[in-house]
């Protein structure tokens, strides 16, 4: 009885010195799904995650303010399998909050993204980890799949990372200068992230998502500031990821003018928080190639805008860059739209 006693003791004493001594351990990989209106496609994503070869995950579901029937068919596969853990946003609050959400919610010792629209192969997961694992890196990157609207798929070569087989765990560094190069993209979700890293981003950026609603260029913040602290990354050559056009993805939507003006808002945000952050002449600039890289894109978007529209629209992308830019902005938009450029500068010196 005495020998009891004293090892009850023992245990009440360890407990106080090591408060998590009793917490269950970290899972291996949190699997981090944002979802808004995405009952059309939330199963098929919620099964790709669920049935991961790998066990030792958990899945972390944001429902942003949906007003279909996610939140009820998340409620049934939470009830069902205990590593989901279901957060709501009562209102629609953005990608940008929702990630942030799900990131500071989450224990593993990696993160992978997933949209509510796309699917994760069945050993994405294990593979990559074993890679992380084996190689120490922080990052690992792996090829992913595009799934067209008729069902066919784009051979996975088109989205191979442009930088060759290798193995091992190379200069995190370089993750910047590949971006700038084209040679890889910013997608969250083609990518094993270390969770510690994750996290902390994630709290980098808390103050500047709230009140702020980013529903599309959010993932270029956010691959920027964690390949900034990653120190490692590698890959992994093993596909793992199917991105499905033509479901609910916003690309089907791009010719919608609340659409295009949301993106050249989003752009613009994130362009001024990356380089107004930015301490670093050199990382600037890199910064300002990568965003240029993109242009084209946002500078459509501005001309598919009703004059008055594309002409604030181009004011707020102009104004993300410093001076030392801006004239090579307004250069590219006379190039790739002079009528527009024409009609908007002549509507500028009118006013003044």
């Amino acid at each position: 009885m005495r020998w009891r006693k004293c090892s009850v003791l023992s245990l009440f004493l360890l407990s106080l010195i090591l408060p998590g001594a009793w917490a269950d351990p970290a899972p291996k990989i949190s699997i981090l799904i944002p979802i808004h209106d995405g009952e059309s496609t939330l199963s098929i994503a919620m099964d790709s995650a669920i049935g991961q070869t790998l066990r030792d995950i958990e899945i972390i579901c944001v429902d942003d303010g949906s007003t279909d029937a996610s939140r009820e068919v998340l409620e049934r596969y939470a009830a069902d399998d205990p590593r989901i853990v279901l957060l709501i946003n009562e209102d629609n609050c953005g990608t940008l909050r929702a990630r942030v959400r799900a990131l500071l919610a989450s224990h593993g010792d990696y993160v992978l993204w997933l949209d509510c629209d796309d699917e994760l192969l069945p050993n994405i997961a294990e593979k990559t980890l074993a890679v992380a694992e084996s190689t120490g890196a922080d990052v690992v990157l792996f090829p992913l799949e595009k799934v067209m609207s008729d069902g066919t798929v784009e051979s996975p070569v088109h989205w191979m990372l442009q930088v060759g087989p290798f193995s091992g765990a190379r200069n995190g560094n370089e993750l910047i200068q590949l971006l700038a190069e084209g040679k890889i993209t910013w997608n969250l979700w083609n990518k094993l992230w270390r969770g510690s890293t994750a996290r902390s981003v994630a709290r980098d950026l808390e103050n500047f998502a709230v009140g702020r609603y980013l529903l599309i260029a959010e993932d270029l913040l956010f691959f920027w500031k964690m390949a900034k602290a990653s120190l490692s990354y590698a890959m992994c050559p093993d596909v793992g990821y199917r991105y499905v056009i033509g479901k609910g993805s916003i690309a089907t939507r791009w010719t919608d003018p609340i659409i295009s003006r949301q993106f050249v808002s989003d752009v613009s945000a994130v362009a001024g928080k990356i380089l107004g952050d930015e301490p670093d002449p050199a990382m600037r600039w890199k910064a300002e190639l990568v965003l240029r890289r993109g242009e084209r894109d946002v500078l459509d978007h501005i001309a598919a805008l009703s004059d008055n529209d594309g002409s604030s629209a181009f004011f707020e992308y102009l104004s993300a860059f410093p001076l030392s830019q801006q004239e090579e902005v307004r250069r590219a938009m006379e190039q790739a739209h002079p009528q527009w450029y024409a009609r908007a500068a002549a509507t500028a010196a009118e006013k003044n």
